[in-house]
């Protein structure tokens, strides 16, 4: 019984196949992580305004120093 082994040609076929599926699948990889990093600081920065409107409901007024929060002028 013979032991089955690969050829150099199959060997490098196939290395050749990976590596065209890397180069195509890692930058659309990078694309949707920056998507999904855009994503997270739109609903960051929605919570943040629900909060301060929530703040102002309640209080007629935005918070401000005395709050903790440092004056910017």
């Amino acid at each position: 019984m013979a032991k089955k082994t690969y050829t150099l040609v199959e060997m490098i076929l196939v290395i050749a196949i990976l590596t065209i599926m890397m180069v195509i699948i890692v930058p659309q990889v990078g694309r949707y992580l920056e998507k999904s990093r855009n994503a997270k600081r739109v609903m960051d920065m929605q919570t943040i305004y629900a909060a301060l409107e929530a703040f102002w409901m309640d209080n007629r007024r935005y918070p401000g120093a005395a709050e903790g929060i440092a004056d910017p002028g």
